[in-house]
Formats: structure tokens, C-alpha cells, sequence
């Protein structure tokens, strides 16, 4: 890293490359149809980070709270380093999502009630509803509210920039918790460029070249990785919203090809979804040889997942293998990766793991499990394993928790002294140094790191550790109506083992009572359990973290307080008992009949198509991918919000062809201030698994 300057907080290394590179391309923001909509050079991104700084000194000084509710695209990256640059606090968080305000408007009222901002930064699509939200949000609605896009340019000019205090926060990651309740991580200036350059070092600066993303900014991963870290080396990097890649991943692919990418990274999942999605002839029509690193991050990397992607895209000339990485919010985001110039994939004896010890055989050497390796930790990081009850360091081999001493460790969590102390602040015997607990199990061979699950998810029958998503694998395979990503184990009030299967559509009893018998043979065959309950429940019902993914802690406590919608346990089996004969609808075309068999697959039954869409319950996730389901089929586009309004089914299909005029003329004349529009930004980023 020789050539890169040794500057102390993101906005230095912004304001050199807009000196040093002004015309250079910063960011470019791809809409729906895999056109550019926007673009910043390093010099247009400085003077709008500064005008946005210089927009906000009226109402808020440096050390306030400035939370940022945008959807993706330019206009939330200017509001960030705007607050980077005028000492402010950024918060980014979710955008509300106007059709499920009651689901939303909780988490952000959650995060304002712990942060306290002093102003809120919307984009003009959020400022659209902004007197609804104000409503909602109490005390929120009170603060000034200032629209990123319609701040002047001109304000650059007068905005005087000086560095923050390293030391200083920078801003606050807000995650859920186990409980549910919002903990605001602090990372200040200094951890950001740690770690920023702590990565540069581990993984090469050469890898960061070109980047192509759709995560959602709002988060560690998708905000450093595939932004600050690209501004810190000076190169360009490509987003487009997690909807349109979730609506159409070949956006995604045909953006790696495009722009010849050299690094992205994703989470587990869209690797299987991408491999689902895009047929094999397809593949090959993209050359990604020129993608030198390419990361798997966010969740464990299951081995199968790995192999078939490194598989299934050789044809794309991918070159690099998929490279497990591993972080959390408390180390700013990022530790360690494995080598990307071999297969992560490795065997152990599964007699040993389930005692806690990670001994390496052969494939064919009786019960195995294969784990993805997440390589070793880079220099100037202390990274331990250690036993949790008696704090001893734990032998090579032996799984413990992980404890981390470093520079990118985060100052701990905004008001919450206690837990910042039990989280943050642990030592070991003999040993001065602080270190950060993750809560992680994780073992080493030769130096490589195994994170095998989280210590309060771990399920301990008659002394042998069995790891949740191990259980949840084997379930998800059980049956074809269990929906992927969508089961959870845990431990019971009574110390047996509970598993919840989310189903993709409401069976019978005799169709529940197989599905149930399947699971609970399929756990006791392969990892010798026997389940004390297996509830079943409603489609797109499992709870879920904020970033998206599972919450196993929170779904016990919903299973335990009965509030689980379970569909074996009467509710919704008496209903669909009391209900009248379905409607006779006479279908009027194809599209009517298709509509008809998609809403059976979604809501478990066919409503009266001349009955209004917001009667029968089906929500944003689901309405999203009913307009994706009726594009693919026949080409028409519809808005999906159309789906979850007081429009009637029939009404809703017949917008098709003026929705397909107004989407094509949005995407024509969206400026380049302006990002995405609101129907492409709503919850569906916020909750990524449930779309797939």
C-alpha cells in the first residue's frame, strides 16, 4: 500500500482523489432495465458530500445524530459523507415501507428513540410521504426534515471542511439484538479506516479495481465493502437496488460483464438464487474472468452452496474461488477471508464435532461434515479462542468462543454502558489487553478459522453439540413444500429440541401431518434427535432481523408466547374449514388464469378476482413477486403496489400496459440527481431472504 496516502478519517481520502483524480468515475447507480441513471465523479461526489455538510451546519453541530432515511442509490452515499464531513453522526437505517408502516415505523421508532437525531435526511421520494410518517413517528416528525436532492450545489463553495478527530464516531450500525431491541454499534473515524485498510492489506489492493453491487447501503457490508473501501483506494464502483436484483439477477451479471468487474461480494444466499435463476446457456454468455475477488459474507457459507456456485459459473469464466469471509458490526465489518486461490471446503470427523473438537479426515472416512474455511487473520489483529465458563485459552482444535483485539473494534454500543462492558471490554488472565467477546464458536486448524454457530443458538443433547443450521439443512430437505432459508431450531422451555418449518403454502391436515413425520425422521436419521415439537406456519411468517435474516432468538420467543401462525395447530385450518366454496371465476384471458394459479401458490387458496386486492392479505414481499411471476410469463409490467391497494385483481392485471408506458418513461428521464423510484426501494431490500 505504498502508494496509498496515510490519511485519517473516509473524507480525507475522498477530498485527495477528488484533487488528484477529479473526472475520475466515483459511483454509478444502474435502475431497473441495466441503464446508468446516475453517475459522480470524484470531484461531483466531493462537492455534493460538501454542499450536504454545508446544508446541515444550520440545525446541527459536530456529535449530533443525523439519521438517514433514503432508499439506494446517489442520493444516500452524498447524505453519509455529508455527515462524515461535517462531524455529524450519521444513523442509516431502513426506509419505511409505505404499505407495512405498521412493521417498519416500530424498528425506525426503536433506533430514533436511542440515537435522538437532531435532523432527518430524506431523499424527495421519501419527502413524498413525509406527512404520513411525520404522523407516525411522534417526536421525529418535529425535527427538520431536509431533502439530500434539492440541497444546492452551490453550498460546497462555502462549506469549510475540517478533519474530525479520529477517535470521534463516525456513525452508528444499528443491529437488532438478540432480544429485538435496536444496539447502536459506535464506529468512529479511526476504526473505519482501520479496517478499511486493514482489508486493503489482507485481501490486495488489486482486487479492489472495479466493484459491482446491489446490497442494500444501509448496512456494514453493502456501505463499506462496496463503497468507503473503493473511495479509499480512488476507483469506481456500480450499484443497483437488491429489488432489481432480486426481480431480474441477471442485472447483476450482466453488470459484472459490463463493467469488468474485479471484486463483489454477496451474501450466501444469492449465490443459490443466481444459480436457480439463470439457466446454464445463459451463463455462458458473460465473461467474468477479469472478477479476482469475489466474497461470500453476511452468514455462514454452507460447503454445498460453494462448490455448485465455483460449478455452475466456470462456464462464465470465473477463475477465483468463492471466498468465505467473516465480520460483525463490533469489528467494524470485516476480520478475515479464505484463499481465494483454492476451494474454502474442508472435512471433518462429525463424531468429534458434535464434542467440540474440529478433527480433518478424508471424505470417504465414515460420518464427515464439511466446513467452509474462513482463513486466517491478517496482521496487527489478535484474534482467540477461548472456553466461555472457565476463560482459558483454547488448544488448536478445540472450538471456544472467538475474542478479537484490534483497531477496527468498535467503541461499543450508543447508551447502553452495561452491555458495551460485557461485550467489549472482556480480558483474560495475565493479560492487559481488552478484547471484543463476539459470541461466536469457532475453531483453527493450521491458523485457518472455522466459525461453526453462535454460543446462545447452540443445541446440547445429552452432551453432544449439534449446530442450528445444520438441523435447519436437513429440514429445509425434508419435504418440497418447506420453504429454502425458512426453518429454525432451538431449545425449548424444557430443554428438548424445537423446530419451526415455514411453509410455502397452507396444507391440509393429512399433506401437515406428513410434512411434520418427515422432519422429525429425517433430524432423528441424520443427527440423532428427537424433536419435542415441530410447528409449521404460514408463508413469510418466520421473523426476521432487520438486515434480513432469520431471527432464531426472536422466533423462540414468539413460539414460546404461542404467537406463531402455526398451521398445524387449528388456527388456519379451522378457517379454511369455515370458508364459503371458493369463487367461480370465469377467467376473461390467460393472464387471468395465470394470476389465479399464482395467488393459490401465495395465499394457499384462489380469492374472487373482483374483489379488492387489499382485502385478501397479501403484502408487499409476496406483491413483488407476483409482478415479477406475471412479467416473466407474459411480459406485461405491473407497479406491485397495484397488488396490495383497493384496486380489484381484475383492475390490477388491466393496469399492465399503462404501467409498462410509465415504467419505460421513468427510467428514460430520471435525472442524474435522482435515485431510484419508490416502488423499486420498498421493504423488499429490507427483508432480501424473504423474496427468494
Amino acid at each position: 500500500m505504498n502508494d496509498l496516502p496515510d490519511l485519517q478519517t473516509v473524507p480525507d481520502y475522498l477530498s485527495y482523489w477528488a484533487m488528484k483524480t477529479p473526472e475520475k468515475p466515483a459511483f454509478t447507480f444502474i435502475g431497473e432495465d441495466g441503464r446508468e441513471v446516475g453517475r459522480r465523479t470524484y470531484a461531483e461526489l466531493d462537492r455534493r458530500a460538501r454542499a450536504v455538510a454545508g446544508a446541515m451546519s444550520a440545525s446541527v453541530k459536530p456529535g449530533d445524530r443525523a439519521l438517514i432515511v433514503i432508499e439506494p442509490g446517489i442520493a444516500f452515499f452524498e447524505a453519509y459523507l455529508g455527515c462524515l464531513y461535517a462531524g455529524v453522526i450519521a444513523v442509516p437505517t431502513y426506509p419505511p415501507d409505505p404499505a407495512r408502516l405498521s412493521r417498519s415505523i416500530p424498528r425506525l421508532k426503536g433506533i430514533t428513540n436511542s440515537c435522538q437525531p437532531k435532523v432527518v435526511l430524506v431523499s424527495e421520494m421519501i419527502q413524498k410521504f413525509a406527512g404520513v410518517l411525520r404522523d407516525q413517528l411522534g417526536d421525529l416528525g418535529e425535527k427538520p426534515w431536509l431533502p439530500v436532492e434539492s440541497v444546492s450545489t452551490g453550498l460546497a463553495e462555502t462549506f469549510r471542511y475540517r478533519s474530525s478527530d479520529p477517535c470521534s464516531i463516525a456513525f452508528l450500525q444499528y443491529t437488532s439484538g438478540s432480544t429485538g431491541e435496536p444496539k447502536g454499534v459506535m464506529i468512529s473515524h479511526a476504526n473505519l479506516v482501520h479496517n478499511i485498510r486493514y482489508q486493503i492489506e489482507s485481501i490486495g489492493k488489486d482486487k479492489f479495481r472495479r466493484c459491482v453491487s446491489w446490497l442494500p447501503p444501509y448496512h456494514d457490508l453493502g456501505l463499506i465493502n462496496t463503497a468507503l473501501l473503493l473511495w479509499v483506494v480512488g476507483s469506481h464502483t456500480v450499484h443497483m437496488s437488491p429489488a432489481t436484483y432480486l426481480r431480474k439477477p441477471v442485472r447483476w451479471l450482466e453488470a459484472l460483464h459490463k463493467y469488468q468487474a474485479t471484486y463483489c461480494v454477496v451474501p450466501p444466499f444469492a449465490l443459490a438464487y443466481t444459480l436457480r435463476k439463470i439457466p446454464m446457456e445463459q451463463r455462458a454468455e458473460f465473461n467474468l474472468s477479469e472478477v479476482i475477488g469475489f466474497g461470500s459474507a453476511g452468514e455462514p457459507l454452507p460447503a454445498e452452496t460453494a462448490i455448485a456456485f465455483m460449478e455452475g459459473f466456470q462456464v462464465s469464466n470465473l477463475r477465483t474461488s468463492v471466498s468465505s469471509a467473516y465480520g460483525l458490526a463490533e469489528h467494524t465489518v470485516y476480520l478475515c477471508h479464505s484463499n481465494p486461490s483454492s476451494s474454502p471446503v474442508r472435512v471433518f470427523d462429525a463424531e468429534a464435532l458434535a464434542t467440540g473438537r474440529l478433527i480433518p479426515c478424508s471424505a470417504g472416512n465414515g460420518n464427515v461434515v464439511q466446513l467452509v474455511s474462513n482463513g486466517q487473520v491478517g496482521s496487527g489483529v489478535d484474534a482467540v479462542i477461548v472456553d466461555p465458563v472457565s476463560l482459558v485459552v483454547c488448544p488448536e482444535g478445540t472450538i471456544g468462543e472467538l475474542w478479537i483485539h484490534s483497531d477496527s473494534v468498535a467503541q461499543g454500543y450508543w447508551q447502553r454502558p452495561e452491555a458495551t462492558e460485557q461485550t467489549f471490554r472482556a480480558k483474560l488472565p495475565g493479560d492487559d489487553k481488552t478484547y471484543l467477546r463476539t459470541g461466536d464458536l469457532c475453531g483453527t486448524i493450521n491458523g485457518e478459522m472455522f466459525i461453526t454457530g453462535r454460543i446462545k443458538e447452540l443445541l446440547i443433547v445429552r452432551g453432544r453439540n449439534h449446530y442450528p443450521l445444520d438441523v435447519e439443512r436437513t429440514i429445509e430437505a425434508a419435504h418440497p413444500g418447506i420453504r429454502p432459508g425458512c426453518c429454525a431450531v432451538f431449545m425449548g422451555s424444557d430443554s428438548n429440541v424445537v423446530a419451526i418449518a415455514e411453509l410455502s403454502k397452507v396444507p391440509d391436515k393429512a399433506v401437515a401431518d406428513l410434512i411434520r413425520s418427515q422432519i422429525q425422521t429425517a433430524v432423528a436419521q441424520f443427527h440423532g434427535i428427537q424433536l419435542s415439537d415441530v410447528a409449521l406456519i404460514e408463508p413469510r411468517s418466520l421473523p426476521k432481523a432487520m438486515n434480513g435474516k432469520m431471527a432464531r432468538n426472536e422466533t423462540r420467543t414468539a413460539y414460546l408466547s404461542n404467537a406463531l401462525p402455526r398451521v398445524d395447530g387449528g388456527s388456519l385450518l379451522t378457517v379454511a374449514a369455515q370458508e364459503p366454496e371458493p369463487p367461480q371465476n370465469h377467467y376473461r384471458s390467460d393472464e387471468e388464469r395465470f394470476l389465479a394459479q399464482c395467488l393459490e401458490q401465495y395465499l394457499g387458496r384462489v380469492p374472487d378476482l373482483d374483489q379488492p386486492c387489499s382485502a385478501t392479505g397479501l403484502d408487499s414481499i409476496q406483491a413483488f413477486q407476483l409482478a415479477c411471476d406475471i412479467e416473466e410469463r407474459f411480459g406485461s409490467v405491473i407497479q406491485p403496489q397495484r397488488f396490495i391497494g383497493h384496486h380489484t385483481w381484475r383492475e390490477a392485471l388491466a393496469s399492465s400496459s399503462r404501467a409498462l408506458i410509465d415504467t419505460r418513461v421513468t427510467a428514460e428521464m430520471v435525472p442524474i440527481s435522482k435515485s431510484m423510484p419508490a416502488t423499486r426501494m420498498q421493504t423488499w431490500i429490507m427483508r432480501v431472504h424473504e423474496a427468494v
